[in-house]
């Protein structure tokens, strides 16, 4: 039955996919004003996923929820890119430059930004490659092997694709080109064009105070993010009114339980199981886990169960006699008749041996963050007991293993995967900078941009207690992915600016006029085509929500904070004017 709705739900993002792309086509045509423009940014990303699928597909991966991701990320990834290279072409254009020269100009630009947003990305997604859960593991690698392949189409088929067939036909001068279009709806470039000379003026006012002002926004999403609780139930999925969840519920309320948990045992001594302190020992455990833990756990059974059980009906059923008896003999014989009786039974709680076992704990379906605690308090009362047996069976090892083991182990990855996204921007984003420009200052500066839109979606989780799961936790990666493209575009062309004379004012209005434009339309098409996902049933609506949400904060830390914090740290990435000096100086 689940994998009927599972099935309903990749069919839904596979329609809403479909919306993501209806909704940047239209903003693609709209801000382009070209057909060429769209047909080939469309081209690369679906030459891209056709071929990331294909690779999947001769994997024997099967098409999970986390596949339909990396096709998201991947539009995402190539949108942002295709943009650039469009936007850079039409500013150049707009420069009154032939096709041939906005073209070249348009590459030797923009094509080293494109290369090192690629290696952060696939660094960041690579890293999910080597986590312990397989389709996070998938999610990782195909992401990161989809972006290389994007990078390849950019360099090496975009450029014949604009040769072939531009987005302004070769010979026309744009400047004095009219259509009935832009007599209709004026040219949003031009438009912008003109906002985007003011954003430096604006800015040089006060820098300090818009990054002061930017910084205080950052620390209360970091507090706000500090209150964010790890969720992983995947009933929340499922619609309330669905029948999955319905019998969910049903099996919680009036039957055993959906959730269960194993502790399993391995005494390493044959018929270890066989003795009462043993047994004991279980039952003990059981009786503990079942008052302890009643809000949560319905029932437990072990071998300890079947031997009293057994017990009790060779003693004619009398109740004194539901115990464990109190002779490794009789406890012996008394599985010896079980196992005549039903010894297909008889393997299900203990081995041949009987040196393993496992006690069963069903338990109701919940969250994470609601068994976090129990949990912990479980583990310990556990871990007191099987320490008593260890004194006489040294050798025990013990499993904990389960739905409600996984559901918490991947609770902590949830946790561990948030941190580490965040981590990697704290990491990579100076380390890539420092190698390639050789600023340290540059890469710091990158930093705080880059972590706001990010953090502050999960503060948002954390202020209206929306809980982390699996879906909301994919939006860091995509955030940060998107945002530390945007700021290397930004820096790139500012660092080709200021190296000419050092100057680092009208630098910054020439990145703020070129990277400017790129960012605002990347920032339309990809959060207006991310807000599709909102539409969606459950959960994953959260990530349409919040990921636009960044998107469009990751625009105003671009235009406003890094300006901001360039003019405040001035970084000039040794000018050429200052090279020269010292030559002169020698």
């Amino acid at each position: 039955v689940q994998s009927v709705y599972d099935a309903k739900i990749m069919e839904q993002l596979g329609l809403l996919y479909l919306g993501m792309l209806v909704v940047m086509i239209v903003l693609l045509w709209f801000l382009f004003r070209s057909l060429s423009a769209v047909i080939w940014s469309i081209s690369i990303i679906v030459l891209a996923t056709i071929w990331t699928i294909g690779l999947s597909g001769w994997f024997g991966i099967t098409a999970t929820f986390f596949v339909m991701l990396t096709v998201m990320m991947l539009l995402a990834m190539g949108m942002a890119e295709t943009i650039h290279i469009m936007s850079e072409y039409l500013y150049f254009r707009n420069k009154d430059q032939d096709h041939q020269t906005a073209l070249r100009n348009t590459f030797r630009k923009v094509a080293v930004a494109c290369v090192l947003t690629t290696i952060t990305t696939v660094v960041g997604f690579a890293a999910l490659s080597v986590s312990s859960i397989v389709h996070i593991k998938v999610f990782g690698f195909m992401t990161a092997a989809g972006v290389v392949v994007e990078l390849l189409l950019i360099l090496y088929i975009l450029p014949l694709m604009l040769d072939l067939w531009s987005p302004v036909k070769k010979d026309v001068n744009l400047k004095k080109a009219t259509t009935w279009f832009s007599r209709l709806i004026p040219n949003f470039s031009r438009f912008l064009q003109r906002k985007l000379e003011g954003m430096v003026p604006f800015v040089q006012k006060s820098p300090l105070g818009i990054t002061i002002f930017f910084l205080c926004i950052f620390a209360l999403c970091v507090y706000g993010a500090s209150k964010v609780k790890v969720s992983f139930d995947m009933m929340e999925n499922y619609q309330k009114t669905s029948p999955l969840r319905q019998s969910y519920e049903l099996v919680d309320e009036h039957m055993m339980g959906t959730q269960n948990m194993e502790i399993f045992l391995d005494l390493g001594k044959e018929d270890a199981f066989q003795d009462p302190l043993v047994l004991n020992k279980i039952s003990e455990l059981q009786r503990s886990i079942e008052e302890k833990y009643s809000d949560y756990v319905l029932r437990t059974a072990s071998l300890a169960d079947v031997v009293k059980d057994a017990n009790r009906k060779l003693n004619e059923g009398r109740e004194d006699m539901y115990v464990i008896p109190e002779s490794q003999e009789i406890v012996s014989q008394t599985l010896f008749l079980f196992n005549n009786a039903n010894p297909t039974d008889r393997r299900k709680v203990v081995s041949d041996d009987y040196s393993k076992s496992h006690i069963t704990v069903n338990l109701r379906n919940s969250d994470a963050a609601s068994y976090e605690s129990m949990f912990v308090l479980m583990q310990e009362d556990i871990d007191e007991v099987i320490n008593e047996v260890k004194h006489k069976y040294p050798d025990t090892k013990l499993t904990l293993t389960g739905t409600l083991a996984m559901m918490m182990r991947a609770s902590v990855f949830v946790s561990e995967s948030t941190g580490g996204s965040l981590a990697f921007a704290v990491i990579v984003i100076p380390l890539t900078l420092l190698l390639i420009f050789g600023s340290l200052k540059a890469g710091l500066i990158g930093i705080i941009p880059n972590l706001i839109p990010s953090v502050l979606t999960y503060s948002i989780l954390g202020w209206f207690n929306i809980p982390l799961d699996m879906n909301t936790l994919l939006i860091g990666p995509i955030i940060i992915g998107v945002a530390v493209d945007d700021t290397i575009h930004f820096i790139t062309h500012y660092r080709n600016e200021v190296i000419i004379d050092g100057d680092v004012v009208r630098a910054l209005k020439a990145a703020v006029k070129e990277a400017g434009q790129a960012v605002v339309f990347s920032t339309l098409v990809l959060g207006l085509g991310f807000g599709m996902l909102s539409f969606a049933t459950g959960p994953i609506s959260n990530t349409g929500k919040l990921g636009a949400l960044a998107i469009f904060a990751g625009l105003f830390c671009e235009l406003f904070l890094l300006p901001a914090m360039i003019l405040l740290f001035k970084p000039t990435f040794k000018s050429k004017k200052v090279v020269q000096l010292a030559g002169a100086l020698q």
